[in-house]
């Protein structure tokens, strides 16, 4: 327990110490580059391969800038840490954590999309047959209390016609979730398809299984994804900064997307602990994820104020939020000039 209270102790000292310093020069030795740790929304995983090929690549150095990445706790501890200092930037976050915390004051916002396609979805066994929302009905689906997914799913369920009361919905802690779908106490769990669907998928094909997906994106509920969050008073009092850090985002995220192989290199070399076959999944489905068919390849990072407009009014709906949102309140490309 002592360990554990030790550990935890220097993981809150990292971050004071990561917020003590961005903005702040590096040594002489350094030349001079600005170091800026930058917050994950949870742990280090194949979507956070554009970071790491940057990193490598020198694209970061080229403006700068030092750029160190910081595992994270989750999408609204992130934006919190965002929100109060921590990190000057957020990456991977999205509207949804954004939300909530805007209506108590702070001033969060998205500056890059980096996720144009929503990654919410529900898988099962394919023996089940579970092929549309409408076959949940006389099955139980896992649902964590709290979660986003817990919010999401009576939307999706309503678009799709499915009566909620003939699904039986059980509520399950994250430390038991998995092993419930895998070991058959439930019949259908939810996984984002960027993240956890790639290590379940794995783990599910290990035991000889395979699976089948039912995506929100294909059922009438079809959010952005991703985003990269930062402060508003980031934006008005180092504007330079941002740019920097977004041109060089953007040569890291074509870069990856013209070479993934080297992404997924980049992303083993700093993280040699990660399973390679679920990473490369992972960053697969980040890529898959990451283009808007609507605006052009060479405006990454951009999105239209429409479905910006369209994801807040789902997400407002799923979380109760009652006063109005405008997409301009949550995300800006103002920073990135090949938006315009």
């Amino acid at each position: 327990m002592r360990e554990k209270l030790i550990v935890r102790a220097l993981a809150v000292l990292g971050l004071f110490a990561a917020a003590a310093l961005w903005g702040v020069a590096s040594p002489a030795g350094a030349q001079e580059k600005t170091v800026v740790p930058v917050g994950l929304v949870w742990v280090t995983d194949g979507r956070s391969g554009f970071l790491y090929l940057g990193i490598e690549r020198g694209f970061y150095a080229a403006e700068g800038l030092d750029v160190r990445v910081h595992r994270g706790r989750g999408g609204m501890a992130l934006a919190i840490d965002v929100s109060q200092n921590l990190y000057p930037f957020g990456a991977l976050a999205d509207i949804s954590v954004i939300l909530p915390l805007r209506q108590k004051g702070s001033d969060v916002k998205g500056i890059m999309m980096t996720g144009a396609r929503s990654s919410f979805g529900f898988q099962s066994f394919t023996e089940k047959n579970i092929k549309s929302p409408k076959d949940f009905e006389g099955r139980s689906v896992g649902l964590q209390p709290g979660s986003m997914t817990e919010k999401l799913f009576p939307i999706l369920a309503k678009v799709n016609g499915v009566d909620v009361s003939k699904v039986r919905i059980v509520p399950l802690s994250g430390d038991v979730y998995v092993p419930a779908f895998l070991e058959g106490r439930i019949d259908i769990m939810s996984g984002f398809y960027d993240s956890l669907y790639q290590v379940v998928r794995f783990q599910a094909e290990k035991r000889g299984k395979r699976l089948t997906s039912v995506w929100a994106k294909d059922w009438g509920l079809d959010t952005l994804g991703s985003m990269t969050v930062v402060r508003e008073k980031t934006l008005r009092e180092q504007p330079d900064l941002v740019r920097r850090f977004l041109r060089a985002s953007k040569r890291a995220l074509d870069a990856t997307r013209a070479d993934p192989p080297q992404a997924l290199a980049a992303i083993l070399k700093h993280n040699p602990e990660l399973n390679r076959d679920i990473t490369q999944g992972q960053l697969q489905a980040f890529l898959e994820l990451m283009p808007d068919a609507e605006v052009r390849a060479e405006k990454t990072g951009c999105a239209l104020e429409a479905k910006v407009q369209r994801t807040v009014e789902i997400f407002r709906q799923a979380m109760g939020v009652t006063e109005p949102v405008s997409a301009a309140q949550v995300f800006t490309d103002e920073f990135m000039e090949w938006c315009r």
